[in-house]
């Protein structure tokens, strides 16, 4: 092999393990490569999308949206979402001080009393169960009655 020969093979081969290189750092994700997949898109992870909701268990346009939108969504598509619930929406904090200078703080809801109960159900629901399936599956469940408050019990 003649030397301008032999520059050229070596800058190929260099040029070869350039692109290769830059191939496998696309596909590494946190210093961890998966070699049974056949693509670089076998081995990125996407984040899953966050979605948040501040709702109301007693709004009719909350409750419409969670059983018609949030919930078949979420079945279908849980291994792509990440889901917040804030069941609290147009709720008021109220402070009030007695002359004893003690304050206290209460919790008016917007559609009245068994709307709190039916936040602070959901609210513990979300809390206490570690899936997310299960408390959403709970919260469509009690978004189909007119009051959750008197139907969420088992």
């Amino acid at each position: 092999m003649t030397p301008k020969l032999r520059t050229y093979a070596f800058i190929g081969l260099c040029l070869t393990l350039t692109t290769c290189l830059l191939n496998y750092s696309e596909c590494v994700n946190d210093g961890a490569v998966d070699v049974s997949a056949k693509t670089c898109e076998d081995h990125i992870v996407r984040p899953k999308v966050n979605v948040t909701l501040f709702y109301e268990s007693l709004c009719p346009y909350s409750k419409a949206f969670i059983t018609t939108q949030l919930y078949p969504t979420f079945i279908k598509l849980q291994e792509y979402m990440s889901v917040t619930v804030v069941p609290f929406g147009n709720g008021d904090i109220n402070e009030m001080t007695l002359r004893s200078k003690k304050t206290y703080y209460s919790v008016t809801c917007q559609h009245g009393q068994n709307e709190c109960k039916g936040n602070t159900i959901q609210a513990c629901a979300v809390k206490y169960c570690e899936r997310t399936e299960a408390w959403l599956s709970l919260i469509a469940c009690m978004s189909v009655f007119y009051d959750p408050s008197t139907n969420s019990k088992v």
